[in-house]
């Protein structure tokens, strides 16, 4: 390779466009590391043969000389999900005003989705405010529960308690799913 540089936009911010020049022909591999927050969705090529590995992050490219090969490594931000835990003390399934937000309540991912909480599942307990999050999700059907307390019942989302919600492909979703309970 003669010469790697990072391609300029007009607004004079450089994106993550790489070009590489005055390439003999051969194969050649591409690879993108890993940014936290984001994953690779897929490798897209033109112009050459080539051999993607999503897996991996990288492409092998075979050129000719004087052959031009573009690939765009299409990457998406991870999901998130978080919410919020509170006293719903009139049982209406709203977080009225003046009702207290509840700490020290274990919100966990359910992975297995039997709805009870097992060690090594992703737990948050809740803060002074109520809120819990998991970050850096990849894109899928998410089972977020709460661990029951005595005296208290479940009124959102209702009777169980978990819910489920979807972060889809395109990426960045912030999914929003509170908990309310009342005492019993």
């Amino acid at each position: 390779v003669s010469q790697s540089r990072y391609l300029q936009g007009k607004d004079n911010t450089y994106d993550n466009d790489r070009e590489f020049t005055g390439l003999n022909g051969g194969t050649y591999t591409v690879t993108e590391g890993p940014e936290t927050g984001w994953y690779l969705g897929e490798i897209n090529c033109t112009g050459a043969t080539t051999t993607p590995n999503v897996g991996g992050r990288t492409v092998s490219i075979t050129v000719n000389p004087g052959q031009n090969a573009v690939c765009t490594f299409v990457n998406f931000k991870k999901g998130e999900i978080r919410g919020e835990k509170f006293d719903d003390r009139n049982g209406n399934n709203f977080d009225d005003s003046g009702e207290p937000d509840l700490s020290g309540w274990k919100i966990f991912i359910d992975q297995n989705a039997n709805g009870t909480y097992e060690n090594g599942e992703p737990y948050d307990m809740t803060d002074s405010n109520g809120d819990y999050s998991f970050d850096d999700l990849m894109p899928g059907t998410y089972s977020t529960c709460e661990v029951p307390q005595n005296g208290w019942c479940s009124s959102l989302p209702g009777q169980v308690n978990c819910q489920s919600t979807t972060i889809n492909t395109n990426g960045g979703d912030v999914d929003i799913l509170d908990f309310g309970n009342h005492q019993s």
